[in-house]
Order: C-alpha cells, then structure tokens, then sequence
C-alpha cells in the first residue's frame, strides 16, 4: 500500500482505536494500525480485511517520529488522556493541524 493513502490510527489497539480502524477498514480505505503491543496490533490486523501495515511504537514520542519518518493521509490520535497526547501529535512534523481554529463547521464547547 502507498504509505500516502493510508489512515493511520494512533492507539489502535485500545476501545476507541479499534473501532475506528474497523469503520476505516469496512469503508474500502486502509488502516495503517499504531500501538505499544506488537500481539495486540497483529490480531487486529488479521481481524481487518487487506493488510493494514503494523508500526509498533511505544510512546507518543515515538509515534510522532514515526509520522515524520512516513507520510500519512490523516491522523487519528485515539491515545488518551487527549489534553497531554493531542499537543505532540498535533505540532509533530509533517501534520497539518485542523480544527485548531473555529470554523463553520465546528464550535467551541464550554
């Protein structure tokens, strides 16, 4: 798969990643799954149809450096607890940050 074209879904492994990468996956598009456990990466992977490619990274950190050693189409941060996780995946190199303005289609909460 062109690295490219794939969704890469950081957390893959945990309630909310997985069921992203399902949804991903049953829409025809490819999952590229990121987590800390290698076991847990590759039994969802066998679960998803394709080969979605497996990156084993173990902190955000690291999962940020791996972004900017690829190219993703878009980045799903499902890694909690957000407000600590979602700065570094944000700023990292090469993604472009969206929704950090208001625009017409979002609002601010609280």
């Amino acid at each position: 798969m062109n690295p490219t074209r794939e969704i890469w879904i950081l957390g893959a492994t945990g309630r909310i990643g997985r069921a992203v990468a399902r949804d991903v996956a049953r829409r025809g598009l490819t999952p590229a799954l990121l987590g800390r456990d290698e076991a847990r990466l590759r039994a969802l992977a066998s679960a998803l149809p394709g080969k979605p490619r497996i990156i084993v990274a173990d902190t955000v950190q690291a999962m940020v450096a791996a972004i900017a050693r690829d190219t993703a189409a878009v980045v799903v941060n499902t890694v909690g607890p957000f407000a600590q996780t979602a700065v570094p995946v944000k700023t990292g190199p090469r993604l472009r940050a969206y929704g950090s303005t208001p625009s017409h289609s979002s609002r601010r909460v609280g």
